[in-house]
């Protein structure tokens, strides 16, 4: 979602930077415990993610699961 806010403008300034943080925070756990599929998974996520037009129906939905989920 990182990778598709950043190319579609997604979200807020607040929901977009909690996202990052989430994102860092997986980055991080993964890699302190050696976890290269989890690297790998993102890779896949990220370049699925470039792909995928910004008004594609299942990126939308996406978009909209994560909004409401940063709701605050």
């Amino acid at each position: 979602m990182s990778a598709a806010d950043s190319r579609c403008r997604l979200f807020d300034r607040p929901t977009s930077s909690a996202l990052q943080a989430g994102a860092a925070q997986v980055r991080g756990t993964a890699l302190r415990a050696g976890m290269t599929t989890k690297q790998l998974v993102q890779a896949r996520a990220t370049a699925k993610a470039s792909r995928v037009a910004c008004n594609a129906s299942d990126l939308v939905t996406a978009a909209a699961r994560v909004r409401t989920g940063f709701a605050g």
